[in-house]
């Protein structure tokens, strides 16, 4: 399996990568990162000068980087103004040599395929894509695209998720597209919430409010009440486990996708090293950087208790648990 990874500027992530990499099969190919303008979660307050030397580092090292431009109200481009900044933005990324562009904005992704034809696209989770149809209109509008990061959803729905693999496979007259699934994420099984979640990131990025959301995010307050009320929502979200990987590199999945660009290092190195070797004996909560529990207080669940789970959805064509349906097995209980 191929890995996309997020990073923190740290340059310690890089050197530990190439170790990695070293040693196993699995490989970390990709970082991702990018300033805190046009992205769907507030990234790190870092200059332009700095990720300018932090990429060009990245890439000397042999991994490509994949910059994000996935908000999901991008700044105006219905005005001369946010035209002409826009465009220096994204001439900004170009000269970078970035290997692909992740973007969520419609609009935006016009703009790209129009001005910078160039320029490699990587569809963001954001844009919430999962039928085929989607898929397809995408790529024979703009054939930028070179690959999808599907929705969430799809990462449990088995039968979907290899349409998707067999339709960009498919020898016609559209190019390929590679799959990416997100690995690492805790929002609800089809939230009700999420674009608007999006939105709210999305425009207190772009006003550099990181500091207060870090303080509170009333999206992930309200959601992570009721999911440490019923853990059957925390089973129904849409993580993969690194035990897992196999069958995703079975069923054709190109990449995987680790998220974190507000994590701290060792949290990335951790997360990466366990998908990579493919196993952990510990706390699954320990997969996820999110600390917006109540109280900031994790609960603890075995990994190893969740053995079989996807097998076990996949076998009776679930996408998603319920207490009728879900064998006494599965029907865990967090631990303080």
């Amino acid at each position: 399996m191929k890995y996309s990874i997020a990073t923190n500027w740290d340059d310690r992530l890089i050197t530990y990568f190439k170790s990695l990499n070293f040693l196993h099969e699995d490989r970390v190919i990709e970082l991702f990162g990018s300033l805190p303008l046009g992205c769907a979660i507030p990234a790190s307050e870092i200059s332009k000068s700095k990720i300018e030397e932090k990429i060009k580092l990245i890439k000397k090292q042999g991994f490509r980087f994949n910059y994000l431009v996935n908000s999901s109200v991008f700044p105006d481009l219905d005005s001369k103004k946010g035209q002409r900044k826009t465009i220096e933005y994204i001439y900004w990324i170009e000269t970078q040599k970035v290997d692909i562009v992740t973007v969520a904005d419609i609009k935006l992704l016009s703009f790209i395929c129009k001005y910078f034809p160039k320029l490699k696209i990587n569809i963001s989770i954001v844009l919430g894509i999962k039928t085929t149809k989607e898929v397809n209109l995408l790529r024979k509008r703009y054939p930028n695209i070179e690959r999808i990061t599907l929705h969430q959803t799809i990462n449990r729905n088995k039968n979907k998720l290899i349409q998707h693999i067999t339709n960009v496979r498919k020898k016609h007259k559209l190019a390929p597209v590679e799959i990416e699934l997100l690995a690492n994420e805790i929002c609800f099984y089809n939230c009700p919430l999420m674009k608007k979640h999006y939105a709210y990131l999305s425009k207190i990025s772009q006003l550099g409010h990181s500091v207060k959301l870090k303080k509170f995010d009333k999206f992930n307050t309200e959601c992570n009440q009721i999911r440490a009320n019923d853990p059957i929502q925390f089973l129904n979200t849409c993580w993969i486990r690194p035990e897992d990987v196999g069958l995703y590199e079975n069923l054709g999945v190109d990449i995987l996708k680790i998220a974190g660009k507000t994590a701290s290092t060792n949290y990335l190195l951790n997360t990466a090293k366990l998908y990579i070797k493919r196993k952990y004996l510990g706390n699954v909560m320990d997969l996820f950087s999110s600390d917006w529990w109540p109280k900031k207080k994790r609960p603890y669940i075995d990994n190893s208790e969740l053995n079989g789970f996807i097998e076990y959805l996949w076998s009776k064509n679930l996408n998603k648990a319920t207490l009728k349906n879900l064998p006494p097995k599965y029907k865990i209980k967090y631990r303080y």
